[in-house]
């Protein structure tokens, strides 16, 4: 792994949550999303996140991959905790909100992929942050 470019470890990464080998890789679209029109200011709930954000990566780094990822639903968890302790509701877990604080992670911080795994069958689709510079140490 480590000759992998850190793109192909992102994809790596992604492959290895969702539980995607060689058996079954060809029933899925694998892109890394790096189009982002949208842009948040800085402030409020975007700095409380950003000094949250290290200790999430550290909770989630992948066995076999040993770098950090962080599917929606992981993500989501880390937001609506930290959303109740700033007094504020939880969102649904259909929030578009999500989406965008995700876009703005991998626009902000090196290192970070927000891939996207989509089913050729159903064409669902499932997102995943990839964090290659935090890694398992041995």
């Amino acid at each position: 792994m480590s000759d992998m470019s850190d793109r192909d470890l992102a994809l790596f990464a992604a492959k290895c949550y969702f539980g995607i080998d060689e058996e079954n890789e060809d029933d899925c679209y694998f892109s890394i999303v790096d189009d982002f029109k949208r842009k948040l200011p800085p402030g409020g709930f975007i700095d409380a996140m950003g000094k949250e954000l290290p200790g999430w990566w550290n909770d989630n780094i992948g066995h076999k991959s040993r770098v950090a990822r962080m599917s929606m639903v992981d993500f989501m968890y880390h937001i609506n905790k930290l959303r109740v302790q700033r007094g504020s509701d939880s969102l649904s877990e259909h929030n578009e909100l999500f989406n965008v604080w995700m876009e703005y992670i991998v626009s902000k911080y090196p290192h970070t992929y927000l891939v996207e795994v989509r089913d050729k069958k159903s064409d669902t689709r499932k997102r995943i942050l990839i964090n290659t510079s935090v890694r398992q140490r041995d």
